[in-house]
This record gives C-alpha cells, structure tokens and sequence, in this order.
C-alpha cells in the first residue's frame, strides 16, 4: 500500500511539473504567427471529347469555352484527340450543345445498356449510352435527354419515375 501511494504522489508531481509546460499555449500563438500562404487557383484542364452521331460519322464538336451557349452545333471532319478518358454517345436523336439529362444507369456490360437504352426508348423516352472510363474501368452510361433546361430535365426525370419506375440522377451535358 505504501509503494502505491508514494508512486501515485510521483505521477502527481510530474504532472503538476510538467503538464503546465506542455500546456502553456506557445503552439498557439506560434500558429498564429505564422504566414498564411495561399497557392494559386489550380488551371484545369478539362478535354471536351468528339461525340458521333449514329450513321452519319460526322463528330460534333462542342461550343467554345469563352463564348455563349446558345445551342449551336458545329460540324467537323475528323476526330478530336482528347487526352482524357474515352466517351462516347451513341444513338441521339440530335445533338444539342449543352444541357442537362438524367442519368438512369451505369453498366460494365454493353450489352445491359443497350437493352437499358432500347427499353426506355420503346417507352418514348429519348434515350443514349455515353462510354466513359472511371477508375480504370469501362462504363456504359445510360441517359435520357438532354434538355436545354434544368426544369425540364426534372420533368423528364419525375415522368421516368411514375412511368419506368426508374429513378435518375440529374447531370449536366455534355
């Protein structure tokens, strides 16, 4: 019992020594003191990939990045060689510039989404895969769309839900 409490009155001196040391706040006021450098805002680069229309091979290039959207679509003669991952659209009605659609699905099998795609446009929806790549992975994007308007894009979101009983996430286009 004694060694007990001569070790317990050891422990308490050296945290009454020590502990108002550790504790005095100098890491604060060090912290404070120090400049606050913040770096400059990153520049993304964001590749705007070539999209095709079914039988006609001709690719879309998408709008300018400092100019207006206004829905113009320009043709041009060859591929684009972005660096980023592949994508695709296949199977659009037309092209529209930009937008929003909903996404109703993502499938590693091609074959899923097309009988995805080929379901909802049998339903009357306006419906197109996008292959992209994530996390080293091949996917097949399924969306319906686009709409120029974000308003629309939840009505046609909401009328796939009460018709298809399939729920979607709104995602802007392209």
């Amino acid at each position: 019992m004694k060694q007990r409490l001569v070790g317990a009155a050891v422990l308490i001196a050296l945290a009454v020594i020590f502990l108002p040391v550790m504790l005095d706040g100098s890491g604060y006021h060090a912290r404070l003191e120090a400049p606050a450098e913040v770096p400059p805002e990153p520049a993304f680069h964001r590749p705007l990939p070539s999209r095709t229309q079914e039988g006609d091979g001709q690719a879309v290039s998408p709008p300018p990045r400092g100019g207006s959207r206004t829905g113009e679509v320009r043709t041009v003669s060859g591929q684009g060689g972005g660096s980023g991952p592949p994508q695709t659209r296949e199977g659009a009605a037309k092209p529209v510039a930009a937008g929003w659609v909903v996404q109703v699905g993502s499938f590693s099998h091609r074959d899923n989404a097309v009988a995805e795609r080929d379901r909802l446009r049998a339903a009357g929806f306006p419906a197109f895969l996008e292959r992209t790549e994530a996390e080293g992975r091949i996917l097949h994007r399924v969306k319906v769309g686009p709409e120029l308007d974000r308003r629309a894009a939840e009505r046609l979101k909401a009328r796939l839900e009460e018709t298809m009983e399939r729920s979607g996430i709104l995602v802007q286009h392209p």
